[in-house]
């Protein structure tokens, strides 16, 4: 009797829920009206940003250079669909690697020792994750079609923003019922990298083979989101119900992932952001490999090409940065002029910047730059050597099928010069100061930041080592003198000592 009774007193998981988040709110002063007031608030934001951005790509499709018959501009619905989708194996890909249910912070440490139903505590987090991607996909599917494909109207952003919000969510809810499996969001992880490459295959053979995508269009398809929508609400209740089924431990060990990434990004720390994704909490199956190293630099460059490739998700964002810089000159929004140099910069430094995992790593933890008898400045430049490569293998099909869509061969002898520039932007990136959590915050849109001390480290470099394609962009073609004027590879060796420069640090 006495043991039922103790039973019936034990509070359910909802109950200790709604009493934290009670708790929380009085201290805060936080109620009704402020709920309301942060959602009035993220939809004004949302609707803001949409139209600037709308804005922004139709002076820049207007702006571009008109297409001659051999370099006809993608449109329609179908390339924004498929950059859509690539978005999507980004965002399962993501949702694979923090979780997507967890419990991080004070959950973790109150609430799962508790001889609670779990359900009623990580019910929220379950639902969250398909509602928010229920949102992206409202807002980014059809932006990206009207975008990329260079047409829009009022029905046809309708169809993709429901089409849109009802295959992203049963997305994620799909990877919310295989995270049960021991080795579920790996599956997930892997399924949205596919996705991601897959997509930009596509993406690039489309505009690399001149095929037509007008005559491709959602239409009266859009009616296939009613059923996704079904299949997203069952795949949410499934895994809700399948939540006891979680370990403590794992839900602890993807918690403290999503907060470490959420902490990176109110921090504007997209190092430490990098760290968060690219960390595993499952048991890694590594084979051993003798390598002979010969000595301190070849060792260097050894150890960071093994961790390359080990890593499959930057051997992904390399492909598929270099997939989708080789198509820009095909899309409306990006066939020429500074969009199109745009799109080189930030790929250019997207793959130089997933090849520096090693420098990364050096910066975070530099035991063995420090062993080896080796300069500050020179483990650097050793370190560099990688990002060399993944930024040639991005350069030379990126500026070669330029040179052939364009006729100028003159952007032939840029993609040296280009690939050196961003692989030191890459490591100067890797080696930018960490926030300076002593300091006196930084007003931002989200609350109070540390300063950053060095948030554009790195892309500085990229701006003024690429100054004059930038000039060559906007003037509208390669001017015969550019390539072989002296003031280019000056830049570039510029870019490559301030790579290059810097001490070590204090040991603490």
């Amino acid at each position: 009797m006495t043991l039922q009774h103790d039973a019936e007193r034990i509070p359910t998981g909802r109950q200790v829920r709604h009493l934290t988040d009670g708790i929380q709110n009085a201290r805060a002063g936080r109620g009704l009206g402020s709920v309301l007031s942060d959602v009035w608030y993220a939809v004004v934001t949302v609707g803001l940003c949409t139209a600037f951005v709308t804005g922004i790509a139709q002076s820049l499709r207007d702006a571009a250079p008109d297409a001659g018959e051999t370099t006809v501009a993608l449109t329609g619905e179908l390339p924004g669909a498929l950059v859509a989708m690539a978005a999507l194996g980004a965002l399962l890909s993501l949702a694979g690697r923090l979780g997507p249910v967890g419990l991080g912070g004070g959950g973790a440490a109150w609430w799962l020792p508790m001889p609670i139903d779990r359900r009623g505590l990580l019910r929220p987090t379950v639902v969250r994750w398909p509602l928010v991607a229920a949102a992206t996909g409202l807002v980014l599917v059809p932006l990206l079609v009207t975008m990329v494909g260079g047409t829009g109207s009022v029905g046809l952003v309708l169809r993709w923003a429901a089409f849109g919000a009802a295959v992203f969510g049963a997305a994620v809810a799909g990877a919310e019922v295989a995270q049960v499996h021991p080795r579920g969001s790996r599956w997930v992880a892997a399924a949205g990298e596919a996705l991601l490459l897959v997509t930009a295959l596509a993406f690039a053979a489309i505009a690399l083979l001149g095929l037509a995508t007008d005559g491709w269009a959602l239409g009266a398809g859009w009616w296939a989101a009613v059923p996704l929508v079904l299949l997203a609400v069952a795949g949410t209740v499934v895994a809700e119900r399948r939540t006891p089924e979680l370990s403590g431990a794992r839900l602890r060990a993807q918690g403290s992932l999503g907060d470490r990434a959420q902490v990176a990004v109110l921090s504007l720390d997209l190092r430490e952001l990098g760290h968060a994704l690219s960390a595993s909490t499952g048991r890694a199956r590594r084979r051993s490999v003798r390598l002979r190293a010969g000595g301190p630099r070849r060792a260097i460059v050894l150890a960071d090409l093994m961790l390359l490739v080990r890593s499959p998700r930057p051997l992904v964002q390399i492909v598929v940065a270099t997939l989708f810089a080789v198509a820009a000159g095909k899309v409306a929004l990006t066939s020429g002029g500074l969009a199109l140099y745009g799109v080189w910069l930030l790929t250019g430094f997207w793959a130089a910047s997933s090849a520096a995992g090693g420098a990364r790593q050096a910066d975070m933890a530099p035991v063995l730059d420090r062993l080896l008898p080796l300069s500050a400045r020179d483990a650097r430049l050793v370190r560099g050597v990688v990002p060399l490569l993944a930024a040639v293998v991005w350069a030379v099909p990126t500026f070669a099928v330029h040179a052939s869509r364009t006729g100028e061969t003159g952007w032939l002898l840029v993609a040296p010069a280009w690939a050196l520039v961003v692989a030191a932007a890459a490591v100067r990136a890797a080696y930018r100061p960490a926030p300076r959590w002593t300091a006196s915050t930084v007003s931002s849109p989200m609350g109070g930041v540390p300063p950053t001390g060095g948030m554009f480290k790195g892309l500085d470099v990229a701006l003024v080592g690429t100054l004059p394609t930038a000039v060559a962009a906007f003037l509208g073609g390669m001017p015969d003198a550019l390539p072989n004027i002296q003031h280019l590879w000056a830049l570039t060796v510029a870019a490559v000592l301030a790579a290059a420069s810097g001490r070590r640090r204090k040991r603490t």
